[in-house]
């Protein structure tokens, strides 16, 4: 049974940490490729067989971390190596299940006990669940950056949009009872372009989007939707 209570609720906006005003301060500069993007990005590389460095996947891994710790203000070295020793963290290991406040997975859970940021034995590669997440935390000011690591890889866990949009080109990923969505794939052309342009506009759906012009149609550099096996079999149950 799913406790569908919302721990949220009744909490003041005073209770949540805030942005640090250095995101608001008019001399904010945009960061296009960080230093621990590009570690990670090596260490991502490396560990896929797909290229190699100077150094090994592990110490580009590590060297990321730091860097993001550091970019984002944490420069205490005994507290970046308290994190880098944190199972799940630490490289090549897998989040304790047992030894947390619920002592097991759903320690890890959103509040509905829907979708888990746990890295698991049971995985086909939870090294590589590893530094994905970590690049995802890295990009914490780079949104498009980060949406498009969660497309690319398709490892993250993240919760679904439970009350989703149902207008122009969204898809429920649900049921007509049980209603969700994952992360959009892609935007969809906005009505102008097809009125301006409808000829390279139809040409460029009918020839490279199988999906058609929707928000839940793959790109051709994309993984397929990481399924969310929770949900799924809500909705089974649901229907049955």
């Amino acid at each position: 049974m799913l406790d569908s209570t919302n721990p949220h609720s009744g909490t003041p906006a005073t209770a949540y940490s805030l942005m640090h005003d250095s995101y608001f301060d008019m001399s904010y500069a945009q960061t296009f490729m960080s230093y621990a993007e590009v570690c990670l990005l090596k260490s991502e590389l490396i560990h896929l067989g797909l290229g190699s460095g100077s150094r090994s996947d592990a110490e580009y891994y590590r060297l990321g971390v730091e860097a993001s710790m550091q970019q984002f203000g944490v420069t205490d070295s005994e507290a970046i190596a308290a994190y880098l020793s944190t199972d799940g963290i630490e490289w090549g290991t897998t989040s304790d299940l047992v030894n947390n406040p619920d002592g097991s997975e759903s320690w890890f859970m959103d509040y509905l006990g829907l979708s888990s940021g746990a890295i698991t034995d049971e995985e086909d590669d939870p090294i590589y669940h590893q530094i994905i997440m970590q690049q995802y935390i890295a990009m914490f000011n780079q949104a498009l950056d980060a949406w498009t690591l969660i497309r690319r890889s398709q490892v993250l866990d993240l919760p679904p949009h439970y009350s989703p949009e149902t207008g122009y080109r969204a898809v429920n990923a649900g049921s007509a009872d049980v209603q969700f969505a994952y992360i959009p794939q892609r935007f969809a052309y906005p009505s102008t372009e097809l009125q301006d342009n409808p000829q390279a506009v139809n040409k460029a759906i009918s020839e490279y989007l199988v999906g058609g012009d929707n928000l839940d149609t793959k790109l051709w550099w994309a993984k397929p939707q990481l399924i969310n096996q929770n949900l799924q079999d809500l909705v089974d149950n649901y229907n049955q």
